[in-house]
């Protein structure tokens, strides 16, 4: 992974890591950090320009999206480009030919746009590869599910109930209801 891009990916995941340490004890965290985690990691992540398709984009989309998420969407901001959604897309799905790309990674990556980009109840593409790849991780159960979530990047207190919705939506689907 680039260098810059394996930075912006550790400050994040560094972030991730305070705030749910923060809502466990109950102690907030100065708004100085986050203004700060998100200068680092957006503005990074907007000058970096990789080829279109590889690892290194797929996953510097994947920030951007988890960033907006994570910094942006509570305040109603939108994601700035229209293209955005096809272009994290197309990425994803031109990564499921690269071989030694993780299982865990693809969910990840699939969960993280469901959450901040695509609407799951239009998208048949992301419920069939959100499917394959939770098979693929051998999840089954909301709990092994946040297992994978949690081993990347994952805020509990933005994330739990929409992203256990999209878990139950899954499975009802397919006429099963694991807890």
């Amino acid at each position: 992974m680039d260098t810059d891009l394996a930075t912006a990916w550790r400050v994040m995941r560094r972030f991730c890591l305070l705030v749910n340490l923060g809502a466990q004890t109950q102690h907030l965290i100065h708004p100085e950090i986050i203004h700060e985690t998100m200068v680092a990691v957006v503005y990074r992540l907007h000058r970096m320009d990789f080829t279109a398709g590889s690892l290194d984009e797929t996953v510097r989309l994947g920030l951007l999206a988890f960033s907006h998420h994570v910094f942006l969407q509570w305040q109603d901001i939108k994601l700035p480009y229209r293209h955005f959604p096809t272009t994290y897309q197309s990425c994803i799905l031109g990564l499921r030919l690269v071989d030694g790309v993780s299982s865990q990674l693809m969910l990840w990556l699939l969960m993280t746009g469901t959450n901040s980009v695509f609407d799951i109840s239009d998208e048949a593409w992301l419920r069939e590869h959100l499917r394959e790849y939770a098979e693929r991780c051998q999840v089954k159960t909301w709990k092994e599910m946040q297992e994978i979530l949690k081993s990347f990047m994952w805020i509990a207190l933005l994330d739990e109930q929409r992203v256990k919705q999209i878990h139950d939506l899954l499975y009802l689907d397919k006429g099963e209801m694991l807890e």
